[in-house]
């Protein structure tokens, strides 16, 4: 199964993205997204509004959320040496 994307760019030439190396994601590939994404929330809450710009933000979204995905990979992954093989897609 081969998933792209195409966009029209400047030019109208057509770009393509194709994500199908990319295999099937584990859930805390995705979480860890969402775990930074409630941390920024509630810094957002906690302080004055406008206090923080936005690439500041956004620094310590993409930083908070690396290092979700690290905790959650460190915890969940598989046993030493084994290795996930997905022969079918769920969808079919």
């Amino acid at each position: 199964m081969q998933m792209k994307i195409r966009a029209l760019g400047t030019r109208a030439a057509a770009v393509c993205a194709d994500f199908s190396y990319m295999g099937q994601a584990g859930a805390e590939d995705v979480i860890g997204f969402a775990v930074g994404a409630v941390l920024v929330a509630l810094l957002l809450v906690a302080t004055p509004a406008g206090s923080i710009t936005l690439p500041v933000l956004l620094l310590i979204y993409a930083t908070l959320s690396l290092i979700a995905w690290l905790v959650l990979r460190h915890f969940f992954k598989g046993p030493k040496g084994q290795v996930k093989h997905f022969d079918h897609d769920i969808n079919d």
